[in-house]
């Protein structure tokens, strides 16, 4: 609403919020034995089109169970399609 234009938001399929079609295909078959295994293997990924992704390791302990607030559909002009 503050930036007065509209921001269109995909979304994967349910239960698969995780995905990643660059990533997924090349983790089959393997073991991660730690974070940094798995970060020092995923920045080796790229694309057809040569992009390569930037990996970053958060280590913050976010609240669990939080909810929206009561209001929030009609506080928003948000359409769901």
């Amino acid at each position: 609403n503050e930036l007065a234009m509209e921001i269109p938001i995909p979304h994967y399929p349910p239960y698969t919020s995780k995905y990643n079609p660059h990533i997924s295909p090349l983790c089959q078959g393997l073991i991660f034995e730690s974070v940094q295994t798995v970060k020092d293997f995923m920045v080796t990924a790229t694309t057809r089109t040569g992009l390569k992704l930037l990996i970053s390791i958060l280590y913050n302990t976010y609240q669990t169970d939080r909810n929206v607030a009561v209001d929030f559909k009609s506080n928003l002009k948000i359409v769901f399609d």
